[in-house]
Protein backbone atom coordinates (compact mmCIF):
# COMPACT_ATOMS: atom_id res chain seq x y z
CA UNK A 1 0.00 0.00 0.00
CA UNK A 2 2.93 2.38 0.71
CA UNK A 3 4.37 2.03 -2.24
CA UNK A 4 1.56 2.39 -4.17
CA UNK A 5 0.38 5.75 -2.41
CA UNK A 6 4.22 6.82 -3.04
CA UNK A 7 3.58 6.09 -6.92
CA UNK A 8 0.12 7.86 -6.99
CA UNK A 9 1.60 10.69 -4.97
CA UNK A 10 4.65 10.96 -7.80
CA UNK A 11 2.33 10.18 -11.02
CA UNK A 12 -0.30 12.83 -10.01
CA UNK A 13 1.99 15.20 -8.90
CA UNK A 14 -0.03 15.69 -5.51
CA UNK A 15 1.42 18.73 -3.49
CA UNK A 16 0.10 17.98 0.01
CA UNK A 17 -0.10 15.20 2.01
CA UNK A 18 -3.26 15.04 4.68
CA UNK A 19 -3.78 12.76 8.16
CA UNK A 20 -6.44 12.34 10.41
CA UNK A 21 -4.41 10.93 13.06
CA UNK A 22 -1.16 10.96 14.52
CA UNK A 23 -0.60 7.40 15.24
CA UNK A 24 -1.45 4.81 12.12
CA UNK A 25 -2.10 7.75 9.37
CA UNK A 26 0.87 9.73 10.76
CA UNK A 27 3.31 7.08 10.24
CA UNK A 28 2.14 6.91 6.69
CA UNK A 29 1.96 10.32 6.23
CA UNK A 30 5.94 10.59 7.86
CA UNK A 31 6.81 8.39 4.77
CA UNK A 32 5.02 9.48 2.36
CA UNK A 33 6.45 13.15 3.08
CA UNK A 34 10.61 11.49 3.05
CA UNK A 35 10.02 10.12 -0.14
CA UNK A 36 7.90 12.51 -1.89
CA UNK A 37 9.47 15.22 -0.28
CA UNK A 38 6.15 17.35 0.14
CA UNK A 39 4.61 18.93 2.96
CA UNK A 40 2.59 17.32 5.64
CA UNK A 41 -0.94 18.20 7.27
CA UNK A 42 -2.34 16.79 10.25
CA UNK A 43 -5.33 18.01 10.94
CA UNK A 44 -5.98 17.26 15.26
CA UNK A 45 -9.75 16.58 16.12
CA UNK A 46 -9.36 15.25 19.36
CA UNK A 47 -7.11 15.30 23.23
CA UNK A 48 -6.23 11.75 22.63
CA UNK A 49 -4.53 11.61 26.28
CA UNK A 50 -8.76 12.01 27.40
CA UNK A 51 -9.09 8.42 25.38
CA UNK A 52 -6.26 7.24 27.80
CA UNK A 53 -7.72 8.57 31.16
CA UNK A 54 -11.50 7.61 30.68
CA UNK A 55 -10.70 3.97 29.16
CA UNK A 56 -7.13 3.08 30.34
CA UNK A 57 -6.45 2.24 26.66
CA UNK A 58 -4.35 3.00 24.30
CA UNK A 59 -6.08 4.98 21.10
CA UNK A 60 -5.60 2.02 19.01
CA UNK A 61 -5.00 -0.90 20.57
CA UNK A 62 -5.04 -3.60 18.14
CA UNK A 63 -2.61 -1.66 16.77
CA UNK A 64 -0.22 -0.38 19.42
CA UNK A 65 -1.30 -1.72 22.14
CA UNK A 66 0.46 0.56 24.48
CA UNK A 67 -0.01 4.26 25.12
CA UNK A 68 3.16 5.22 25.49
CA UNK A 69 4.17 3.47 21.93
CA UNK A 70 1.76 6.04 20.78
CA UNK A 71 2.96 9.27 22.73
CA UNK A 72 6.06 8.22 21.07
CA UNK A 73 4.81 8.37 17.76
CA UNK A 74 2.87 11.21 18.44
CA UNK A 75 5.31 13.51 19.54
CA UNK A 76 7.79 12.66 16.36
CA UNK A 77 4.76 12.65 14.05
CA UNK A 78 3.27 15.93 15.44
CA UNK A 79 6.88 17.55 15.49
CA UNK A 80 8.10 16.43 12.10
CA UNK A 81 4.84 18.04 10.59
CA UNK A 82 4.64 21.69 8.43
CA UNK A 83 1.02 22.15 9.23
CA UNK A 84 -1.09 21.17 12.61
CA UNK A 85 -4.61 22.13 12.08
CA UNK A 86 -6.64 22.14 15.33
CA UNK A 87 -10.53 21.09 14.60
CA UNK A 88 -10.99 24.46 17.52
CA UNK A 89 -8.11 26.03 19.48
CA UNK A 90 -8.42 23.57 22.42
CA UNK A 91 -7.31 20.99 19.77
CA UNK A 92 -4.48 22.92 18.33
CA UNK A 93 -2.70 23.06 21.90
CA UNK A 94 -2.90 19.72 22.11
CA UNK A 95 -0.84 19.60 19.40
CA UNK A 96 1.88 22.44 20.70
CA UNK A 97 1.60 20.65 24.12
CA UNK A 98 2.54 17.19 22.32
CA UNK A 99 5.39 18.66 20.14
CA UNK A 100 3.99 20.84 17.41
CA UNK A 101 6.01 23.66 16.25
CA UNK A 102 3.40 26.80 17.28
CA UNK A 103 4.80 28.81 14.42
CA UNK A 104 3.11 25.84 12.29
CA UNK A 105 -0.33 25.47 14.00
CA UNK A 106 -3.65 26.64 12.81
CA UNK A 107 -7.49 26.00 13.23
CA UNK A 108 -9.20 24.31 10.51
CA UNK A 109 -12.76 24.68 12.35
CA UNK A 110 -16.17 22.34 11.61
CA UNK A 111 -18.23 24.90 9.68
CA UNK A 112 -17.63 24.46 6.54
CA UNK A 113 -17.55 20.34 6.76
CA UNK A 114 -21.50 20.59 7.78
CA UNK A 115 -24.71 19.47 6.06
CA UNK A 116 -25.77 23.08 4.33
CA UNK A 117 -29.31 21.78 5.89
CA UNK A 118 -28.16 22.90 9.31
CA UNK A 119 -27.75 25.91 8.29
CA UNK A 120 -30.89 26.96 7.32
CA UNK A 121 -32.62 29.02 9.77
CA UNK A 122 -35.11 26.23 12.07
CA UNK A 123 -38.40 28.40 11.22
CA UNK A 124 -37.31 27.12 7.50
CA UNK A 125 -36.74 23.76 7.76
CA UNK A 126 -38.89 20.93 6.31
CA UNK A 127 -41.66 20.07 9.71
CA UNK A 128 -40.61 16.82 11.26
CA UNK A 129 -44.09 15.66 12.46
CA UNK A 130 -43.84 12.44 10.98
CA UNK A 131 -40.52 11.45 12.79
CA UNK A 132 -41.54 12.84 16.44
CA UNK A 133 -44.34 10.84 15.86
CA UNK A 134 -42.61 7.71 14.89
CA UNK A 135 -39.93 7.92 18.17
CA UNK A 136 -43.20 8.47 20.13
CA UNK A 137 -42.56 12.00 21.12
CA UNK A 138 -45.69 13.51 19.71
CA UNK A 139 -46.34 16.63 22.04
CA UNK A 140 -43.85 15.27 24.87
CA UNK A 141 -40.67 17.62 26.37
CA UNK A 142 -37.73 16.16 24.70
CA UNK A 143 -33.80 16.51 25.70
CA UNK A 144 -31.47 15.21 23.07
CA UNK A 145 -28.07 14.39 22.53
CA UNK A 146 -26.12 13.59 19.45
CA UNK A 147 -22.62 11.01 20.13
CA UNK A 148 -20.68 8.68 19.38
CA UNK A 149 -22.01 6.15 21.89
CA UNK A 150 -17.94 5.49 23.04
CA UNK A 151 -16.77 6.07 26.77
CA UNK A 152 -15.10 9.27 25.76
CA UNK A 153 -17.93 11.03 25.10
CA UNK A 154 -19.74 10.32 28.59
CA UNK A 155 -23.36 9.78 27.39
CA UNK A 156 -24.13 7.82 30.53
CA UNK A 157 -24.75 11.48 32.06
CA UNK A 158 -26.99 12.38 29.90
CA UNK A 159 -29.32 9.29 31.14
CA UNK A 160 -28.19 10.44 34.84
CA UNK A 161 -29.52 13.36 34.04
CA UNK A 162 -32.85 12.66 32.61
CA UNK A 163 -33.51 10.02 35.69
CA UNK A 164 -32.81 13.47 38.03
CA UNK A 165 -34.87 15.67 36.22
CA UNK A 166 -37.43 13.42 36.13
CA UNK A 167 -37.67 12.62 39.74
CA UNK A 168 -37.44 16.01 40.56
CA UNK A 169 -40.96 15.96 38.65
CA UNK A 170 -40.10 17.00 35.07
CA UNK A 171 -42.16 15.06 32.63
CA UNK A 172 -39.30 14.78 30.45
CA UNK A 173 -38.18 12.45 27.87
CA UNK A 174 -34.42 11.71 25.81
CA UNK A 175 -33.37 11.18 22.45
CA UNK A 176 -29.61 9.86 21.79
CA UNK A 177 -28.61 10.00 18.07
CA UNK A 178 -25.46 8.07 17.53
CA UNK A 179 -24.44 4.82 17.67
CA UNK A 180 -21.29 2.54 18.78
CA UNK A 181 -20.28 0.04 20.83
CA UNK A 182 -21.53 1.21 23.99
CA UNK A 183 -25.27 1.29 22.35
CA UNK A 184 -26.38 -2.34 24.08
CA UNK A 185 -24.79 -0.63 27.42
CA UNK A 186 -26.32 2.28 27.46
CA UNK A 187 -29.74 0.79 26.44
CA UNK A 188 -29.28 -2.22 29.73
CA UNK A 189 -28.68 1.01 32.13
CA UNK A 190 -31.93 3.15 30.76
CA UNK A 191 -33.82 -0.04 31.18
CA UNK A 192 -32.62 -1.09 35.11
CA UNK A 193 -33.22 3.10 35.69
CA UNK A 194 -36.81 2.52 34.81
CA UNK A 195 -36.19 4.59 31.24
CA UNK A 196 -36.79 2.39 28.76
CA UNK A 197 -39.50 3.84 27.28
CA UNK A 198 -38.45 7.50 28.12
CA UNK A 199 -35.12 7.53 26.67
CA UNK A 200 -35.21 6.91 22.60
CA UNK A 201 -32.25 5.81 20.62
CA UNK A 202 -32.66 5.56 17.18
CA UNK A 203 -28.96 5.01 16.34
CA UNK A 204 -27.52 6.87 13.32
CA UNK A 205 -29.63 9.41 11.56
CA UNK A 206 -29.12 11.06 8.30
CA UNK A 207 -28.43 14.88 8.24
CA UNK A 208 -31.76 15.67 6.76
CA UNK A 209 -33.71 13.80 9.83
CA UNK A 210 -31.18 15.15 12.42
CA UNK A 211 -31.63 18.94 10.83
CA UNK A 212 -35.35 18.35 10.86
CA UNK A 213 -35.55 16.80 14.58
CA UNK A 214 -33.00 18.79 16.27
CA UNK A 215 -34.95 21.88 16.55
CA UNK A 216 -37.87 20.02 17.59
CA UNK A 217 -35.95 19.47 21.34
CA UNK A 218 -36.69 21.57 24.61
CA UNK A 219 -33.01 21.40 25.01
CA UNK A 220 -29.62 19.35 24.44
CA UNK A 221 -27.08 18.09 26.42
CA UNK A 222 -23.48 17.90 25.39
CA UNK A 223 -20.99 16.55 27.98
CA UNK A 224 -18.99 16.13 24.94
CA UNK A 225 -19.64 16.95 21.18
CA UNK A 226 -17.36 17.75 18.48
CA UNK A 227 -18.72 18.71 14.97
CA UNK A 228 -22.16 17.51 16.63
CA UNK A 229 -21.84 20.48 19.01
CA UNK A 230 -22.16 23.12 15.85
CA UNK A 231 -25.30 21.28 14.63
CA UNK A 232 -26.99 21.58 17.68
CA UNK A 233 -25.94 24.93 17.87
CA UNK A 234 -27.52 25.74 14.59
CA UNK A 235 -30.35 24.37 15.61
CA UNK A 236 -31.30 27.27 17.79
CA UNK A 237 -32.21 25.44 21.06
CA UNK A 238 -30.40 26.33 24.61
CA UNK A 239 -27.56 23.97 25.25
CA UNK A 240 -26.10 22.51 28.74
CA UNK A 241 -22.96 21.58 28.28
CA UNK A 242 -19.40 20.13 30.12
CA UNK A 243 -16.59 22.73 30.31
CA UNK A 244 -14.63 20.30 28.50
CA UNK A 245 -12.56 19.86 25.22
CA UNK A 246 -13.52 23.13 22.77
CA UNK A 247 -17.06 23.68 24.25
CA UNK A 248 -16.12 26.60 26.17
CA UNK A 249 -15.50 28.16 22.97
CA UNK A 250 -19.21 27.73 22.12
CA UNK A 251 -20.71 28.02 25.32
CA UNK A 252 -20.33 31.15 26.67
CA UNK A 253 -22.50 30.48 30.20
CA UNK A 254 -25.73 32.37 30.43
CA UNK A 255 -25.07 33.91 27.47
CA UNK A 256 -24.79 31.30 24.63
CA UNK A 257 -25.94 28.53 26.79
CA UNK A 258 -24.80 27.25 30.23
CA UNK A 259 -21.14 25.40 31.06
CA UNK A 260 -20.97 23.20 34.11
CA UNK A 261 -18.15 21.63 35.47
CA UNK A 262 -16.76 18.43 33.24
CA UNK A 263 -18.19 15.26 34.95
CA UNK A 264 -21.22 17.02 37.37
CA UNK A 265 -23.66 15.45 35.77
CA UNK A 266 -26.26 16.66 39.04
CA UNK A 267 -24.85 20.91 38.00
CA UNK A 268 -26.15 19.74 34.36
CA UNK A 269 -29.44 18.64 35.89
CA UNK A 270 -30.00 22.01 37.57
CA UNK A 271 -29.05 24.25 34.82
CA UNK A 272 -31.11 22.17 32.48
CA UNK A 273 -34.09 23.02 35.19
CA UNK A 274 -33.67 26.32 34.95
CA UNK A 275 -34.07 26.41 30.99
CA UNK A 276 -36.90 24.26 31.08
CA UNK A 277 -38.32 26.45 34.10
CA UNK A 278 -37.64 29.84 32.24
CA UNK A 279 -38.93 30.04 28.58
CA UNK A 280 -37.42 33.58 28.05
CA UNK A 281 -34.09 32.56 29.38
CA UNK A 282 -34.03 29.69 26.92
CA UNK A 283 -35.38 31.12 24.03
CA UNK A 284 -32.43 33.74 24.35
CA UNK A 285 -29.67 31.26 24.81
CA UNK A 286 -30.97 29.72 21.97
CA UNK A 287 -30.98 32.50 19.71
CA UNK A 288 -27.81 33.61 21.23
CA UNK A 289 -25.50 30.39 20.33
CA UNK A 290 -27.24 30.45 16.85
CA UNK A 291 -25.95 33.84 16.23
CA UNK A 292 -22.38 32.94 17.59
CA UNK A 293 -21.68 29.93 15.94
CA UNK A 294 -23.17 31.44 12.61
CA UNK A 295 -20.51 34.17 13.08
CA UNK A 296 -17.50 31.20 14.27
CA UNK A 297 -17.96 28.63 11.85
CA UNK A 298 -19.16 31.16 8.59
CA UNK A 299 -18.38 28.68 6.01
CA UNK A 300 -16.89 31.21 3.40
CA UNK A 301 -14.49 32.55 5.55
CA UNK A 302 -13.03 28.79 7.09
CA UNK A 303 -12.72 27.91 3.12
CA UNK A 304 -10.90 30.93 2.28
CA UNK A 305 -8.41 30.75 5.38
CA UNK A 306 -8.26 26.84 4.61
CA UNK A 307 -7.05 27.60 0.93
CA UNK A 308 -4.58 30.29 1.94
CA UNK A 309 -2.33 28.03 4.50
CA UNK A 310 -2.39 25.33 1.51
CA UNK A 311 -1.01 27.97 -0.77
CA UNK A 312 1.50 28.88 1.41
CA UNK A 313 2.57 25.47 1.87
CA UNK A 314 2.37 24.88 -1.74
CA UNK A 315 3.97 27.77 -2.86
CA UNK A 316 6.98 27.31 -0.54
Amino acid sequence: MIFQLIRLCKKENISVIKIGDPYYLGIIGLILKFFCKIPLVIRVCFRYDEIFKKTGRAVMPKLFRYRWIEKFIEKIVLKRCDLVAGANEDNMNYGIENGANREKCTVFRYGNLLDPLHWEHPAKRDTADHEIKELGLENKIFISTIARLEPMKYVEHVIYTIEELRDRGHDVYGLIIGDGSLREEFERLADSKKLKSFIKFPGNCRQEWIAKVLPKSTLILSPHMGRALTEAALSGVPIVGYDYDWQREVLINNKTGCLVEHQNWNEMANEAEKILNDQTFAKMLGKNVREHIEKMMDPINLNAHEISYYNRLINS
